[in-house]
């Protein structure tokens, strides 16, 4: 750890942090961060312009959000749990400080993805939250994992 840096109160960062700064993944990390920018953008502009379902019109388009949510919140806390199987195999931090951050980002996700599904329900069935065994163990899992942080 570097000590010489006295207003850092985490040592996080300093440790268990790759170090891009000049080596070849910085370049790729920076071409894959504007690829990323890009197909986001892409994304957005073909869920704008797709033509309405006929049998739900509008109401499709937050599928185009809810559905990517949903799988990278599920892909987040499969992260989760690999990321601590290795921590408690190897016992090196790294691995525990990944679950975490994945855990924490699977929390926002599966938020997004509760939020936006309730919102969709809303216009299809005429109610914000119905006790189907996908939506409630959703939350379950969103519960364990809140409670995880």
């Amino acid at each position: 750890m570097n000590e010489s840096n006295a207003l850092n109160l985490s040592p996080v960062p300093q440790v268990y942090w790759p170090r891009l700064a000049g080596s070849p993944g910085k370049r790729a990390a920076q071409v894959l961060a504007i690829l990323t920018a890009l197909a986001m953008v892409v994304a957005v502009v073909m869920a704008l312009r797709v033509p309405p379902d006929t049998a739900t019109g509008d109401l499709v388009r937050i599928l185009y959000f809810h559905v990517p949510s949903a799988w990278l919140a599920f892909l987040s806390f499969t992260v989760v749990a690999l990321a601590s199987l290795v921590y408690l195999w190897r016992r090196d931090r790294r691995w525990d400080v990944i679950a975490l951050s994945s855990a924490e980002f699977g929390v926002i996700m599966t938020t997004l993805t509760l939020v936006s599904g309730s919102m969709w329900g809303y216009k299809a069935w005429g109610a914000w939250w119905v006790w189907d065994a996908r939506l409630t163990l959703t939350l379950i899992l969103w519960l364990v994992y809140v409670g995880y942080l």
